[in-house]
């Protein structure tokens, strides 16, 4: 196989509603492979989404560009490459009524390993689970989650659904739903893609790929020792508040 080269700066944006049967097929032939089907919808949609903001030129003048900024294969450029990147777009609207969808992203150069390179039925695990909890964490630097949204996302749903339900809609995600599945996945991410995570003591779990482990936990007991003095000030007004009302009782009966 010839080396491909890849463009580390560039990253690629798209919403979660494309993760859709992710791992479908992902022990079959390539063409089963649902993962793949996504990956390329991901990059219409960018390049589509990138084509979009540019003015001069036509479609597949505007196209061309969008591929060739994002370091994204040639054959993705064109007039019907960009209506192609418009009919995912105008879908995914229609998915998220109206509303602006939650979205998730990677490297170029991630995207073109996974199109173009053997990877395992782990390594596939992997990146639907890194681009689940990317979509959770958005654009803060850490954020709480559970794991049955963390499982909700790698299904391409927007909020948390409940376990009989996923495993209807999504019996490929269902079936990571044990302990020891989605620890070996969460470790396999802290190992080599970079997830800092911090649960203890907490409902939930807190995830960044941005900060490291010592600095996420540094913000979550700092966060969670001042919930507990507000909360602690909060009951020791209210107590001081009862206490001057029994008193003020106190001195109206002594009085009459």
């Amino acid at each position: 196989m010839t080396k491909r080269r890849y463009r580390e700066d560039r990253y690629i944006n798209f919403p979660i509603q494309l993760l859709k049967g992710f791992l479908k097929g992902v022990q079959g032939s390539r063409s089963d492979k649902k993962y793949l089907h996504v990956l390329q919808s991901a990059a219409y949609f960018a390049a589509y989404k990138q084509a979009s903001k540019m003015e001069l030129g036509d479609y597949g003048e505007r196209m061309d560009s969008a591929v060739t900024y994002l370091g994204v294969d040639g054959d993705l450029g064109g007039e019907e490459a960009y209506l192609k990147g418009r009919r995912i777009s105008d879908y995914v609207d229609q998915m998220s009524f109206g509303k602006r969808p939650a979205m998730t992203g990677m490297k170029v150069s991630v995207l073109q390993r996974y199109k173009y390179e053997h990877v395992s039925e782990r390594q596939v695990v992997c990146l639907l689970g890194y681009l689940a909890l990317k979509s959770i964490i958005g654009n803060k630097a850490y954020s709480k989650t559970t794991n049955q949204f963390w499982l909700s996302r790698m299904a391409g749903e927007i909020k948390a659904i409940e376990a009989d339900i996923l495993s209807d809609i999504a019996p490929e995600v269902s079936e990571m739903n044990t302990r020891r599945k989605l620890e070996r996945l969460r470790n396999d991410l802290i190992d080599g893609w970079g997830l800092s995570y911090y649960g203890k003591a907490t409902r939930g779990f807190y995830v960044s790929f941005s900060m490291p482990l010592e600095d996420l936990i540094f913000q979550v007991e700092k966060k969670r020792k001042a919930t507990k003095e507000k909360a602690r000030k909060i009951r020791e007004n209210e107590a001081i508040k009862k206490a001057k009302d029994r008193l003020n009782g106190f001195d109206c009966g002594r009085s009459s």
